[in-house]
């Protein structure tokens, strides 16, 4: 209970300082909900593009009309309803005729939307330091050769031009580099899907 009136707290002084004029308040409370905001929304419209202009927006609306915000002691819970109530006026004007929802059936998704987050940015953390202890067993080829071929998107013969290198001295190179990694695989391509996404 301490600890929800504390945040409570920080809410209100964050936002009066956005009231009156505070861009430093702007961008924290921009940091601390950008993540949640685009997750909440895409769950609504699975557009990403739509999805980021609609919270820039908000964002600008926010600056636009700070000096005649009302007072809000839950930024997050404001914000939230603010993008949701954008969306759907982006549905209506897009003339999608499907059933709209109701905000009181997706606030909840906001609350699973911070928790997933938070739980995925620590499997990340925990995948990459993994990869990063993979790739330190590499030699110095190996790793050039699964940057090029990963991360670059190169062929063989592609690595073949730009490294000097022989055809069946990459392939050796990569199986190598692979055996090493074995267990650190999955996580490299996790990692390089995300990276492309």
């Amino acid at each position: 209970m301490y600890s929800e009136n504390l945040n409570e707290t920080e809410d209100e002084n964050l936002w009066n300082q956005l009231r009156n004029g505070s861009v430093k308040a702007l961008d924290i409370i921009y940091q601390q909900n950008y993540q949640v905001l685009f997750s909440f929304g895409y769950k609504l419209i699975p557009d990403k593009e739509i999805v980021k202009d609609g919270i820039q927006e908000l964002f600008a609306n926010l600056w636009n009309k700070h000096a005649g915000l009302s007072q809000v002691k839950k930024i997050r819970a404001y914000l939230l309803k603010a993008l949701f109530n954008a969306l759907i006026k982006q549905k209506q004007l897009n003339g999608l005729q499907e059933i709209l929802p109701d905000y009181d059936d997706y606030k909840y998704l906001a609350i699973f939307s911070t928790e997933h987050l938070l739980i995925e940015q620590e499997k990340n953390e925990e995948r990459l330091r993994k990869l990063k202890e993979g790739i330190k067993q590499l030699s110095k080829r190996e790793k050039e050769i699964i940057f090029l071929f990963y991360y670059e998107g190169y062929s063989y013969k592609q690595i073949e031009k730009q490294t000097g290198l022989k055809y069946q001295s990459i392939k050796n190179l990569m199986y190598r580099a692979l055996q090493r990694l074995k267990g650190f695989i999955y996580i490299l391509a996790f990692l390089i899907l995300h990276l492309i996404i």
